[in-house]
């Protein structure tokens, strides 16, 4: 099964949980004399408690098939991917499984912001909502961490993108790129697919390059004109793209940086860093690309 349709069935799993969840509730709302011993509250209960935790052991699976692919170029991505498994977790099952030291600063701050605890267990959750045929408030916590859970899905593919992008993939988006009027961008990722062994600075010279150009031509084309600044662009880009969110564009701004200072820096850069430079830049030339058409070839 392809990684997307993978992801696909997550999100339809996800949102056939929360609406088997949300009949209940309005079921429990409109006949509340139906209580437990109810054939039909039973049946449902069952199913209901079934889905939840088929939906959270598929995640798992999904999180450790692409935690496999992490590498020091994708740890943050990893690492982030690991704690949102923990927090959907937390909402379905209750339990708390360490992943991160309590002493790790980093690790502490993103539990914080997911709101997950450290130990033990939480009061909350889904399943035991659904046992007591709390149905709204098993429906409220799953809301709650539609979040998590989807971005759980998104840092599963970026692992993907960023660890496996075969050349029949980088074809595309070169062609794409030549039929969306930037040849120029495609010519330079050709060349820095060709050096990315042999000569890094050079193919980390051409990313950079390449990246500039997309972000340029987005500009025209989207804004009507260019500040010839890569910063000043994409601040034009998020005024019409909505798409495009404030942390995406923090993080174009900070590969550029990376691509520069490893361009011009008196370290020389290492295959590993041009490997790096490279799957980066064509993952953001295909998603900017993305906001002048739909993306051939993508499901």
């Amino acid at each position: 099964m392809s990684v997307n349709r993978s992801l696909d069935d997550l999100r339809r799993g996800f949102e056939a949980l929360r609406e088997r969840l949300d009949k209940l509730c309005d079921a429990s709302s409109l006949y509340p004399s139906e209580r437990p011993g109810s054939v039909w509250n039973q049946r449902f209960m069952d199913k209901t408690s079934m889905a939840a935790i088929k939906l959270l052991r598929s995640l798992e699976s999904a999180a450790s098939e692409a935690g496999t692919l992490a590498d020091p170029s994708t740890k943050l991505y990893a690492e982030r991917l690991n704690l949102e498994v923990d927090a959907f977790r937390v909402a379905v099952e209750g339990a708390v499984m360490m992943r991160v030291p309590s002493t790790d600063r980093v690790g502490q701050t993103v539990r914080r912001t997911l709101n997950l605890p450290t130990r033990g267990s939480v009061a909350s959750y889904v399943l035991k909502f659904v046992d007591a045929e709390k149905f709204c408030d098993a429906l409220r916590v799953l809301n709650t961490n539609r979040g998590v859970f989807f971005g759980a899905i998104e840092d599963i593919r970026m692992l993907y993108e960023l660890r496996l992008l075969p050349m029949e993939e980088r074809d595309r988006i070169r062609q794409a790129l030549a039929e969306a009027g930037l040849p120029e961008v495609a010519t330079r990722l050709e060349k820095a697919d060709g050096q990315r062994v042999d000569d890094p600075p050079a193919c980390i010279g051409h990313c950079r390059e390449a990246l500039a150009l997309t972000v340029h031509g987005m500009a025209k084309a989207k804004a009507g004109r260019s500040t010839d600044s890569f910063a000043g662009d994409l601040a034009e880009l998020g005024k019409t793209e909505r798409s495009l969110s404030a942390e995406e564009r923090r993080v174009l701004v900070a590969l550029y940086s990376y691509l520069s200072s490893k361009w011009k820096s008196g370290e020389e850069p290492k295959p590993g860093d041009a490997e790096f430079a490279l799957k980066q830049t064509y993952f953001f030339v295909d998603r900017l690309l993305g906001m002048l058409s739909p993306r051939p070839g993508k499901a």
